[in-house]
Order: structure tokens, then sequence, then C-alpha cells
């Protein structure tokens, strides 16, 4: 009784290959380059003369730092962004928590 669709070929069980058939060419394989995303490479390019270290470190903050700040539109022109300084004030009052908590062992001091 056969159905339509099926065959004689559709009944047998499939053969499994032999590794060492499969591995047997493995040396005239040839590989070929392949671009992952067309277009994508072309914004990627590197350009072939070199940077001074100064340019190199900003370029590699601005690409990892980049989706930080995607979303602000605040900023319009991101080639001058500059990180903020913080306020430096002078430290006149003594520290909340130091040295001079600890109690004293009797033991001399070094210095």
């Amino acid at each position: 009784m056969k159905t339509e669709g099926h065959t004689d070929l559709d009944s047998r069980p499939a053969e499994v290959p032999s590794m060492l058939d499969v591995l047997k060419d493995i040396g005239k394989v040839k590989l070929r380059s392949v671009k992952s995303r067309p277009g994508e490479g072309d914004a990627k390019k590197k350009s072939s003369e070199p940077l001074d270290a100064v340019s190199l470190i900003a370029e590699a903050l601005k690409r990892k730092f980049a989706h930080r700040y995607r979303n602000d539109s605040e900023s319009g022109d991101k080639e001058d962004f500059k990180l903020p300084v913080p306020d430096v004030k002078p430290r006149t009052e003594a520290p909340l928590f130091g040295q001079h908590m600890l109690k004293s062992t009797g033991k001399k001091k070094l210095i």
C-alpha cells in the first residue's frame, strides 16, 4: 500500500556517512572570504594613515561609550563632547573616618 508522495526511498532508513569518508577530502577544500553584512564593512574600513595616540584613544572611547549618548537630543554636536570636570574643594575638615578613630595599642610609633 503506497500513498501519494511516499516512495521506496522514504521508507528505508538514511545511512550515516563514515567520518573517514567525510574528512578524507578536507585538505582540498578552498575557503573564500564573504562579507557578513553588505555595506557594514565599508563604514568600518580603517584609514591607512597612522593616528596619534590622543585621537586613537578618543575614537576608542567614543565607540565604547556611544550607546550611552545616542538618545541625548540636547547635545547636537557630539564631536565636541567633553567630560564634566568635578569641582575640587579643599578639605579643611578632619576626616570622619580614619586612623584617628583607632584605639591605641600601647606600642610606640615607628615614625
